[in-house]
């Protein structure tokens, strides 16, 4: 009896043209989110020279990430995934 198994290839997602577009697609949607952030603080930082600005700057990017991820953990908390069907909020 011989033991074939049958290779595996890691890439072969990388062949399907839609997900390679998705892919691309969200790299340069990062890099460009990334240098937005860059580009203001450095504007803020050039026109007001003061560190704590810079640091506002920053913080005011963050606060809606965190307040979104704090209200989705609890909204994935609460619901029931079984109910695929129909998202019901509990409030």
């Amino acid at each position: 009896m011989t033991n074939t198994k049958s290779k595996h290839d890691p890439f072969a997602v990388l062949k399907v043209k839609e997900f390679l577009f998705f892919l691309n697609t969200r790299f340069f949607l990062t890099l460009a989110i990334q240098m937005q952030s860059v580009i203001v603080g450095w504007q803020v930082y050039k026109i007001t020279g003061d560190v704590l600005d810079l640091g506002l700057i920053g913080l005011a990017e963050a606060i809606p990430f965190i307040a979104v991820s704090l209200f989705s953990g609890h909204v994935a908390d609460v619901v029931s995934r079984k109910k695929s069907s129909s998202l019901l909020l509990p409030f």
